[in-house]
This record gives structure tokens, C-alpha cells and sequence, in this order.
């Protein structure tokens, strides 16, 4: 059975204590914490963390994932603390995360100089020998907006890497169109989940369009996960498949009955 959990990001709106009673609820055995305010404060509260895990402990939900910001070429920051490489793995650290992940730069692969795609690629590797120091792994999102952007590159990027602490955080690719969905999502996950470390799960609707449209239940969309579980075994792959998402379109299903499908499905591969 595949191991099924859920991103916090999920629960955006409740705080980060109401996550982890959703994620228990829907039948999730972890998270993935969103790196963020309010599920996360900058800089935290004494107790505020220690707190959070217990709870989770206690709902029986593990945190395993930490679901960073830290963005190479951008400087962010909240409630006025910049995020840094040295805070984020901290925070990791706290929350008993064995995960981190980060976002490979701030521009579209094809938008890059090399030289930009060089700097991204030692910043990654400089991170990933940071977090190896505190045994945590790094995964790079995958993602509109960073050098991860495309279906036919990413193998190219995490060889280029080549860092044995850095893996890929498999998700298809958004937005991409309809027909490169049905054309290429089968062989996508069937190429990439030997580099994956993490996978986010989403799908979306049949909707026409070369850019957004509504998220769906994972075994409806356009994407096609029929032979994920078998893409799981041959890769080997043995970590967590966590919902990034609810459902926006779920026909007669409720929030929590479309993520605990969802879950349900993971389980099923």
C-alpha cells in the first residue's frame, strides 16, 4: 500500500493544528507542512512548533515533509524574517522533517541564460550539502516559473545536479495543455519517479484550456495515473504521495469526502 498523505496547503484557510485534524480525519498518515504564516510563524513562537508536532502525534499523523519557500534568486520573507537556507532547515529540523522542499529559481528553464541555470544549479547543491548536515533530504519543485518547468528536461536538470542529497518533487507539470496531458503524463511519471524523493498529487478537469482550469479528483482528470502504481514499483519508489489540493470540481462530494477519495485512491496503487 502506497504511503498517502496531505499538504497542509490544503487547508490554507484553518489553522495549522485544524490541517493536521483534517489530514487524520481523511485518513492521511502525514503532512506535508506549508512553509508559510499562519501554519507557520516568522519567527516562531515559543512552543509553537513542539505544540504543533505533539498534536500530530497524537492524531497519528507524521511530519515528514517540510514545504519551504526558500526560492533561488528570490529574496523572501515574512512578517519581516528573510528566508534563508540556515532558518528553513531549522524549521525542518523542528518539526522532525527528514524533507525539505525548495523551489529551483524564479524563471522558466527557456528563459534562462546558462549562466543563470548554472547559479541555480550551486545553489541547490549548496543547499543540499547544508540540509545533508542536518539529515535532511531536499526535494526541488516541480513547477512553473523555475528551471523544472518542462516535461522534456527535468531528467537533464536533476543529471545536471547531480547531488546526492537533492531529488526531484514529482508533480505533472501546470500548467501545460490538454493534449500534452493526455500525450505525455503516462510516460512522464513512468521517466521521472527514479529522481523523485516526493511526489504532490493533483489533477484537473477536461476543460479546454492551454493554461488554468479546476482541479479534480486524482482518478478523474486529465491526467492519467492508470499506471502509476506500477510506475511506483519499477522505480522502486518508496516515499510520500501526498494531496496537494481538494477537489474544486467533486460533483455531489463534500471537502473532506473528496480529499479522504483522494487518499483512498494513493492507498489503492
Amino acid at each position: 500500500m502506497a504511503k498517502a498523505g496531505l499538504c497542509t496547503i490544503a487547508c490554507r484557510d484553518s489553522s495549522l493544528t485544524e490541517a493536521i485534524d483534517t489530514a487524520a480525519q481523511v485518513g492521511a498518515g502525514a503532512v506535508e507542512i506549508w512553509g508559510q504564516p499562519p501554519h507557520v510563524s516568522y519567527p516562531p513562537e515559543e512552543g509553537e512548533v513542539a505544540r504543533a508536532v505533539e498534536h500530530a502525534r497524537q492524531r497519528g499523523v507524521a511530519t515528514p515533509v517540510f514545504g519551504s519557500y526558500y526560492r533561488v534568486g528570490r529574496d523572501v520573507e515574512y512578517d519581516g524574517v528573510p528566508v534563508t537556507k540556515e532558518n528553513q532547515i531549522e524549521l525542518s529540523r523542528m518539526f522532525g522533517a527528514d524533507i525539505i522542499r525548495i523551489w529551483a529559481g524564479t524563471k522558466n528553464y527557456e528563459e534562462c541564460t546558462a549562466e543563470e541555470i548554472e547559479a541555480v544549479i550551486a545553489d541547490v547543491r549548496e543547499f543540499g550539502d547544508m540540509a545533508a548536515g542536518a539529515g535532511i533530504e531536499v526535494v526541488l519543485e516541480r513547477h512553473a516559473n523555475t528551471i523544472l518547468n518542462r516535461w522534456d528536461n527535468v531528467a537533464e536538470m536533476m543529471e545536471r545536479i547531480a547531488h546526492g542529497n537533492v531529488a526531484l518533487n514529482w508533480q505533472i507539470p501546470c500548467p501545460a495543455g490538454n493534449a500534452d496531458y493526455r500525450a505525455h503524463s503516462v510516460d512522464d511519471y513512468m521517466t521521472l519517479l527514479p529522481y523523485a524523493g516526493h511526489c504532490h498529487m493533483q489533477n484537473h478537469t477536461h476543460e479546454e484550456s492551454e493554461t488554468w482550469r479546476g482541479r479534480t479528483l486524482l482518478d478523474e482528470g486529465i491526467a492519467d495515473y492508470s499506471r502509476f502504481g506500477e510506475a511506483l514499483r519499477k522505480a522502486g519508489y518508496e516515499g510520500w504521495l501526498m494531496v496537494e489540493f481538494a477537489a474544486d470540481e467533486r460533483g455531489g462530494l463534500s471537502k473532506l469526502e473528496a480529499l479522504r477519495h483522494d487518499i483512498e485512491f494513493l492507498k489503492s496503487l
